[in-house]
């Protein structure tokens, strides 16, 4: 195809533009709408040597739901076989004896590869102290997140850019994380922001020359129930330091383009998760100084708008790290910048994909006891597509 393109276009490629969707992979677009996607398998597919036939099913069909609850009913009744998005408490359903499963037969079920963050913008009053956003890190129970929000699928979270427990854990400072950072201390938060100046004012918010803690909103998606839950918590927790906080939950396109515009106060969203570049670019995301975009238009990391002129360097310093040693040095360091500035913090781990199956129509999911395929929906995932046996076919 690109052959005959570059012949009509005189070799001129990176100009050439088209709205057909094209791809050299087992399945080929068929129909895309606002209910559904639909996949239909390629018959000539290149690979079918390599991986011994073509997959099972003739094709995918992605519906498209108002929000997680619908999706999870429909997982639940068998009518969804394979998904990746959260289900609350995910272990009542095979207690059910529904014929679900997950990667992990024992919790927490998914294996850590991203932090949703909650994002600060930076240079709203108040939100622009340093100390301030330290109070607010130590007045979330991370805890409550993680069991509640998080349905137990997240451990412990540490004052670090760096995804602990996984592919990561070899860039983890443990030691520095814990001495340097903060955990849930509602105590320890109004005792910073007292010492910072801060004092209450009749209405039981903290104030300062003038400038009260809030009202903030806390935006997050509509229909994200994880990160719903997760920001109900974190404005009950703010309310009881003396912050005024409320969440505000928009759809996602709206949420997006606050994010990148800077028109938000603060809330949950995401950055990098685990992957060839990360941690380095997880640290870009959140910090980098680069083509730092004013407010109003759009910002493609650092939605918070912090400023700092060290966090450059060091990231070209990680980004450039010839050995291990020195990358952990400067992912160290990087680290310890974070967590004196506080310029955004995670509220919990999340896995990079989550993986749940039924297996009311088709067998042989990979398992941590049947490991064939890594519980992903991309690149190795692809394996188990060819693999998957039609019960009764």
């Amino acid at each position: 195809m690109f052959e005959k393109v570059a012949k009509e276009t005189d070799n001129k490629i990176a100009s050439w533009e088209t709205d057909t969707a094209i791809g050299t992979g087992p399945f080929s677009l068929e129909l895309a709408d606002q209910t559904q996607i639909i996949l239909a398998r390629n018959e000539d597919y290149w690979g079918k040597d390599f991986y011994k036939g073509l997959p099972p099913m003739t094709k995918i069909i992605h519906p498209i739901f108002k929000s997680n609850e619908d999706g999870n009913l429909k997982f639940q009744n068998g009518e969804l076989d394979v998904m990746q998005q959260f289900v609350p408490q995910i272990w009542k359903m095979w207690e059910a004896d529904k014929p679900v499963g997950t990667y992990l037969q024992d919790k927490p079920y998914f294996s850590p590869g991203s932090m949703p963050m909650f994002m600060i913008n930076t240079t709203k009053p108040g939100l622009d102290d340093v100390e301030v956003r330290k109070a607010l890190a130590h007045a979330v129970d991370y805890g409550s997140i993680a069991e509640t929000a998080m349905s137990g699928y997240s451990s412990q979270v540490l004052a670090s850019l760096v995804v602990p427990d996984g592919a990561e854990d070899a860039w983890l400072d443990r030691d520095k994380a814990k001495a340097d950072g903060w955990t849930f201390d509602a105590a320890k938060a109004e005792e910073i922001l007292q010492g910072a100046g801060y004092a209450k004012g009749d209405d039981g918010f903290y104030a300062k020359d003038g400038v009260k803690l809030g009202p903030w909103k806390l935006i997050t998606p509509q229909g994200w129930t994880d990160w719903n839950a997760a920001l109900e918590i974190v404005a009950k927790n703010f309310q009881a330091i003396g912050v005024d906080a409320s969440t505000n939950f928009p759809q996602q396109a709206q949420t997006s383009t606050a994010f990148q515009n800077g028109d938000f106060d603060m809330g949950c969203w995401s950055v990098a998760g685990t992957n060839p570049a990360a941690p380095w670019q997880r640290f870009s995301d959140v910090m980098s100084n680069v083509d730092m975009a004013p407010l109003g238009q759009t910002a493609y990391r650092n939605f918070g708008r912090w400023e700092n002129d060290k966090v450059n360097d060091l990231l070209e310093t990680a980004a450039a790290a010839p050995d291990d040693a020195s990358k952990k040095e400067a992912i160290t360091a990087l680290d310890d910048l974070y967590r004196a500035e506080v310029p955004a913090f995670p509220l919990m781990y999340r896995p990079d994909e989550f993986f749940e199956f039924n297996a009311s129509n088709w067998s042989n999911w990979p398992t941590e006891d049947n490991d064939y395929a890594p519980p992903m929906f991309r690149g190795a995932g692809n394996d188990w597509l060819f693999k998957l046996k039609k019960i009764g076919g």
